[in-house]
């Protein structure tokens, strides 16, 4: 029996359709029970859609569930003394089901006190429904704060080591703290110096819609009311030796590694034994958290060793002497009015490798770098020194101003009994700016040098985009105007598993009837753009990528007085557009059309595409929200970068030199001579640039002109085939791929003559630039191109074949193209900033 190609045609989209369905609904089942991550962000967002906040609970977390310690416990101590506060239950977060027991036991004679284990069902439940959350570090990657709760981080500790953006290649390890800290309704600081840290590291000032409270820190209530004789009997009950009247704690701040530290136990052994020798002091030793575990089970340090489960800033009260390194430990301290001596065995590499806010010739005691000195320094108490004494009491005015053991009560009565202030918000509008994948294009380059001409006097400009480690996307992160905060986002969707059904279902078919209004997900967007913003509010938000329906979903479903969205090309074009096999955008497109009329604004790029779209894009009814905003140059930065040779290579010979160009597989050094004619192009090596036209038009002059040579930069899928074009034309001395180029410009403006060989573009910025270095230009005859080039006036129009393009190439070698008058790139630019400022009137 036989088969006809219309059955097996149909049996063949049959099986396709049933594979769509299948993935359907297997998505989320599979996220759901094959990823950890997604079953705990969908069980929270149950709890949170679900669950009422309770106003007479409070979650307390510190140390990540480590301890009961800082201050958040001395908040739950000042709490559990006050009976004002007898009918609130207090609920602790636990690293382990270990840490738990070890404390359900310490407490089990109060009945008001809970404990329960981090990412636990419980702990998701008590993070959806306690009043008040109260953290001294910050929560997981998934946490976010409900309009009604109050968070309050207090953190833990002064700063002394650098913090935030103050330490290089910070931007990515601290994404989930700033989003921490946009979800506070209060940050606690100890001081101005700790205020100004966060806002400048944490990107916070002008963004921040929270309140600081700068008033000490609850922790050193601790140290100044804690008993000293009940604290030293629980001690000597652990096994802590006190056998002298005075008491020296040693408390370093960790250095080593995690997985390595036994160098760092073997230097705490020596200079703990070189101290009970030498000194007339009991010897306390309490280690940063993250070594406690490996020395815990030291014979040697034991009858030293403070337990890790006892808060640092209760030892503090023991102690009268301190010795530390870099630890934050000793600004607390400062409230005992007792000595310091700071032990800097390797104050160079350390300060080096961290940063330090404060040299160690400024510090409030003596600073010693041997154990010998360290002994001497104690023998001799130099710390009684006059000029050391001048220096603590200045480091106190600084530092513990508001430290007088009675923080909590202060903190207690402003967060539960008042209502929040009002916080006075910053002249400046907020925009909010989607920056796409920022990989090497056209529309990474606009956003560039878009945010190199923003007023910031007028804007507070944020942008934010997916948490991505690729290094050419990390490259042009740190190539953002300084100006500009950048927020990026990891994590889980912030929805529940019949949510994600439902956003899947929209996806895939867009908002094309009352039934995708009725299944959108709404709710999930606004939460999770609740989830990394927080409290934070934006005036405007732009998509400026315009490829995403997710991103475009997300900017839609915030309170800004007006969104708009992107359109870089012929996007009807975009959509069915097929590069290797695949057609890229047609699902993103296909919804993100949908969405068009709930923007304010479509904005396009040139007149003529806005043209384009205006009349193809019709379909979606987006109403008379067609705008045209070009895009501007970074004109001071194209004549910098035109200036520099940091791709090419002097040589000893007059006008010759090298390219240093880049592939997939290394580095190629090429030769180039100036005196020669140097055609360059540049682009991404895909079908619709046309670079196959330009290679075969300029194989037909290639003989003709043996001067001639040509550069194409930029990268790309179609790299294989071209260089497999130039290979069997004969080409590989006269014709070179450069790959991607940091600085295109520094090449480009080496050119006798720039083509533009593309079968369409949204704007041709390239184009554009080229005109601002006075570069020769032959272009297809494309309509936006035209525009540009103001039909020939500026440059050579040529239809995009391989027979009109050598016409035009051959016409610049032989001299006799017409002469082109100036562009005015000044006036286009103010233009161009001009449409952009027109968008928020």
């Amino acid at each position: 029996m036989s088969i006809s190609y219309e059955e097996l045609n149909l049996k063949g989209k049959l099986v396709v359709q049933a594979d769509r369905k299948i993935n359907f609904l297997m998505g989320p089942i599979k996220s759901y029970y094959g990823m950890n991550n997604i079953s705990l962000i969908m069980d929270y967002a149950k709890c949170f859609e679900k669950l009422e906040v309770q106003k007479n609970r409070i979650l307390y977390q510190s140390r990540d569930g480590k301890s009961m310690s800082d201050s958040p416990y001395a908040i739950f101590k000042y709490l559990m003394e006050s009976s004002e506060f007898n009918d609130y239950i207090h609920i602790w977060a636990c690293e382990s089901n270990e840490v738990r027991k070890y404390y359900k036991k310490r407490y089990k004679h109060l009945k008001n006190v809970e404990f329960v284990v981090i990412h636990g069902k419980e702990y998701l439940k008590e993070l959806s429904i306690c009043k008040y959350l109260i953290n001294n570090s910050s929560f997981s990657i998934y946490f976010t704060a409900k309009p009604e709760q109050v968070y309050i981080n207090t953190w833990h500790g002064t700063p002394l080591k650098y913090m935030g953006l103050d330490l290089e290649n910070s931007l990515l390890a601290i994404q989930n703290l700033m989003r921490n800290f946009f979800n506070t309704s209060y940050m606690v600081t100890q001081n101005r110096h700790t205020t100004d840290i966060f806002k400048r590291a944490y990107q916070l000032d002008g963004l921040y819609d929270g309140e600081f409270i700068e008033d000490g820190y609850p922790r050193t209530d601790l140290t100044l009311n804690t008993s000293r004789k009940k604290l030293e009997m629980i001690l000597k009950k652990d096994g802590v030796k006190f056998t002298r009247k005075k008491n020296l704690l040693f408390a370093p701040t960790y250095r080593g590694h995690f997985m390595e530290p036994s160098d760092d136990i073997e230097q705490l052994v020596e200079v703990i034994n070189q101290l009970e020798r030498n000194t007339d002091y009991n010897i306390l030793l309490k280690v940063h958290p993250f070594l406690y575990d490996n020395v815990v089970e030291d014979d040697r340090l034991k009858k030293f060793l403070i337990k890790d489960t006892y808060d640092p800033n209760e030892i503090l009260s023991i102690a009268d002497l301190l010795i530390t390194d870099y630890s934050s430990i000793f600004f607390d301290f400062l409230v005992t009015d007792k000595p310091i001596i700071f032990y800097t065995s390797d104050y160079e590499k350390y300060k080096n490798e961290r940063g330090l806010y404060i040299d160690v010739d400024q510090l409030p005691g003596p600073t010693v770098t041997s154990v010998e000195e360290l002994i001497f320094s104690i023998k001799n108490e130099s710390f009684n020194q006059q000029k050391y004494k001048s220096k603590y009491n200045e480091f106190k005015e600084r530092f513990t101003p508001y430290d007088d053991g009675k923080v909590t009560e202060r903190l207690v009565n402003r967060i539960f009994k008042l209502t929040p202030n009002k916080i006075k918000k910053s002249n400046k509008e907020r925009v909010l700016i989607y920056a796409g994948g920022l990989m090497n294009n056209g529309i990474t380059s606009s956003l560039l040098n878009l945010l190199e001409n923003i007023d910031y006097n007028r804007f507070e400009v944020i942008i934010f985009m997916q948490r991505k480690t690729n290094k050419i996307v990390l490259d042009n992160l740190n190539s953002i105007n300084k100006n500009v905060k950048i927020i990026l986002r990891s994590g889980g969707f912030f929805a529940t598993f019949n949510e994600n059904y439902r956003n899947n279902f929209v996806r895939k078919r867009g908002m094309v009837s009352k039934i995708e209004e009725r299944v959108y997900p709404k709710k999930a967007y606004k939460r999770e753009f609740r989830r990394l913003f927080g409290n934070s509010k934006f005036d405007y938000v732009i998509d400026f990528s315009g490829y995403s329906m997710f991103w475009s979903n997300l900017l839609l479903a915030t309170d800004s007085k007006k969104k708009f969205v992107y359109l870089h090309s012929d996007m009807n074009e975009d959509l069915v557009k097929v590069v290797g096999n695949k057609r890229p955008h047609i699902i993103n497109l296909k919804g993100l059309m949908t969405l068009y009329p709930k923007f304010d604004k479509l904005v396009n790029v040139s007149e003529n595409i806005h043209k384009i779209n205006e009349k193809k894009l019709k379909r979606f009814k987006p109403g008379n929200k067609f705008v045209t905003v070009s895009n501007s140059l970074d004109l001071k930065g194209l004549f910098e970068s035109a200036k520099k040779q940091e791709n090419i290579i002097k040589t000893n010979e007059e006008n010759k030199s090298m390219i240093i160009a880049n592939s997939p597989t290394g580095v190629e050094i090429i030769n180039f001579d100036e005196s020669k004619f140097n055609i360059f192009a540049c682009g991404r090596l895909s079908p619709e640039k046309g670079f196959d036209n330009l290679i075969e038009g300029f194989s037909e002059i290639a003989n003709e002109y043996p001067n001639a040579m040509l550069y194409i930069l930029g990268e790309g899928k179609e790299r294989t085939i071209l260089e497999t074009l130039i290979h069997n034309l004969g080409l590989s001395e006269r014709v070179y791929l450069l790959g991607h180029q940091s600085n295109p410009f520094s090449l480009i403006n080496k050119s006798d003559l720039f083509v533009l060989s593309s079968h369409y573009e949204g704007q041709g910025l390239v184009l554009l630039e080229c005109l601002a270095l006075n570069k020769n230009i032959l272009s297809a005859d494309l309509e936006v191109t035209r525009e540009i080039l103001d039909n020939g006036r500026y440059g050579m129009l040529k239809n995009n074949d391989a027979k009109s393009l050598a016409e035009g190439m051959k016409s610049f070698l032989e001299g006799d193209n017409p002469s082109y008058e100036k562009y005015n790139i000044e006036s286009y630019n103010a233009n161009a900033l001009n449409q952009f400022y027109s968008l928020f009137e």
